[in-house]
């Protein structure tokens, strides 16, 4: 009885911790951070998606001054859902439904790695201060308070379950059905989170527990166990990372200044170590990213016990021991060469971000240290100490803006800071913007010409309907003439004339990237509407229903088997 109100103390304990960290996101004025403004206005944009109909949404309706984007076709789509989903369903504000969202992800984060901890048979007061050590490392906190990086956020709310699955399945021990379907569905949901985080960690984690099988056979069993559900997985996300991956050539992302812009990324690599508590600069992310008291210590102890020779798990800590110092290496600035000739920078974005590293094998490495008794009391002491101490220091707002509902759904940036998903065709070549949602303009002829009919003279148009995904409107004119619509073309746009669908000009030299069409004299019903018939979105959700086939085939064989 005393062993069950414990497990339950210390996961309600850290909950109400985390809460108090957390309790300027329960407010409905957004934090004042890098980005937090530009996830308020996806999440508006997201929820007008679906409401217009975008299942799932790739177009973002009303950003970029109304012409559309494409940015939800590319970016994570699992924290905007939630946040979709929780505005929706309560009387909530879109910043509002931000913050929860924040919050619910963090609360998995330490929850996940709570349980985890738990796997590995520690204590539930030391698998609780892992999860601290998880929680206050400087880069969590920074991400929340700084920065608002949601995508990373919802990655590391996934990542402890994910390998909290995968625990299971080390062993040789029976599985059952429901762990496997917990795993695909921990891996789908890290899949439609941070993908440079999952480039980052998969590296590292694959590695890492390929190491801990105890021999050649136990590396092909888990082998056998976990790449067809990772397969299944990756199947059931086609829909998403397909459409993502092929359809990114339409974006100006390969040729925007994020390619070069890591070069100036890298911090200091004296404050790194040895951070300042007092006057703490939170303007800009390189004055404030650090390594961690707490993350010190533990790679300190965790060297100590390496040279000592008295590591029980020396495989694990020592490989986790590296990875702590490559990553280091890695950030620090006489490093550029090697980021110039790999290539990273240009996915990675910020060298500083491999700091997720430092905080995940960190973690790791007390886990183990403390199961096998490597690390003594005092020293667990220090660490939560230390921990608690970072939380003072870097849960801090540094500020708070307004935003109304109204002013996020008609936002008109376009939430990127390169503008890098705006397409090849419209981005680097617009000329002219035309001056209404519809403008006429007569064959050979220029809207900005003085000799040019105005609209009115020899055409009528009335709009029956008009939102970012779905438009309608009649023309009736007396020329032939030439249609451009206030809305950038993206595959998907699909144009139907008088009932007939026709093809969607945007190559026009005045009006570059823009819906453009011709008509002939008459009266003409039009309709346009954003639609998933392309190729790749078609070829992902036939992707999508066969992983959906194959994970019920296999929970299916795995139950009549009864194991693995």
């Amino acid at each position: 009885m005393k062993a069950k109100l414990t497990q339950l103390v210390f996961p309600l304990l850290l909950v109400i911790f985390s809460l108090v960290i957390l309790r300027p996101l329960f407010s409905e004025q957004l934090l004042y951070t890098d980005d937090a403004e530009l996830h308020a206005a996806r999440v508006a944009n997201y929820y007008l998606a679906v409401k217009q109909g975008q299942i799932p949404p790739r177009l973002a309706p009303n950003l970029d001054s109304g012409y559309g984007s494409s940015v939800l076709n590319f970016t994570y789509p699992l924290p905007y859902s939630i946040s979709t989903l929780i505005y929706m369903a309560l009387p909530v504000t879109i910043v509002l439904a931000l913050n929860l969202t924040i919050i619910i992800l963090v609360l998995s984060g330490v929850l996940g790695v709570y349980y985890l901890a738990q796997k590995f048979s520690l204590k539930p007061r030391h698998s609780a201060l892992a999860s601290l050590i998880y929680l206050t490392a400087p880069y969590t906190l920074i991400n929340i308070y700084s920065r608002t990086a949601l995508g990373e956020i919802a990655f590391f709310a996934v990542l402890p379950w994910v390998m909290w699955n995968i625990e299971h399945f080390m062993g040789g021990k029976k599985v059952k059905p429901i762990v496997s379907l917990a795993l695909v569905g921990s891996l789908a949901l890290l899949l439609l989170s941070h993908q440079t985080s999952l480039i980052i960690s998969a590296p590292v984690l694959i590695t890492y527990y390929l190491l801990r099988a105890k021999n050649k056979k136990q590396v092909i069993t888990l082998i056998k166990r976990i790449i067809p559900l990772a397969a299944i997985s990756l199947l059931i996300t086609a829909w998403y990372w397909l459409p993502a991956l092929i359809e990114k050539k339409f974006v100006i992302l390969d040729r925007a200044d994020t390619v070069t812009h890591y070069l100036d990324q890298f911090p200091n690599q004296w404050s790194f170590f040895f951070h300042k508590i007092k006057n703490l600069e939170r303007l800009d992310v390189l004055k404030i990213v650090s390594i961690g008291y707490s993350n010190l210590l533990i790679i300190l102890i965790s060297l100590w016990q390496i040279i000592k020779n008295k590591s029980k798990s020396r495989k694990e800590v020592k490989y986790l021991s590296i990875i702590f110092f490559s990553t280091i290496i890695l950030i620090m600035p006489f490093t550029r060469p090697l980021w110039l000739v790999s290539g990273l920078g240009q996915y990675i974005q910020y060298p500083w971000r491999l700091l997720s590293l430092v905080t995940l094998s960190s973690t790791l490495l007390f886990i183990h240290l403390t199961k096998n008794k490597l690390i003594n009391n005092f020293f667990i002491g220090v660490i939560l100490a230390t921990s608690l101490l970072s939380a003072v220091v870097y849960a801090q707002p540094r500020g708070f803006q307004s935003w109304s509902d109204y002013e996020l759904f008609e936002y008109f940036k376009t939430t990127t800071t390169f503008n890098e998903f705006q397409p090849i065709w419209a981005a680097e070549y617009t000329r002219h913007f035309p001056q209404e949602k519809i403008s006429l303009r007569v064959p050979e002829k220029s809207l900005y010409n003085d000799d040019v009919l105005q609209t009115a003279e020899y055409a009528q148009l009335k709009i029956q309907k008009w939102n970012g995904s779905a438009m309608s409107y009649v023309i009736d004119t007396e020329k032939p003439v030439e249609a451009i619509q206030k809305t950038y073309y993206f595959p998907g746009w699909e144009l139907v004339v008088d009932g007939q669908k026709r093809v969607i000009q945007y190559q026009d030299e005045e009006f570059p990237g823009h819906i453009t069409y011709s008509l002939d004299p008459g009266k003409h019903q039009i309709e346009l509407k954003f639609t998933n018939n392309t190729p790749p979105r078609k070829i992902g959700f036939a992707l999508t229903l066969i992983g959906a086939l194959s994970l019920s085939g296999y929970l299916f064989w795995h139950k009549k088997n009864e194991s693995l």
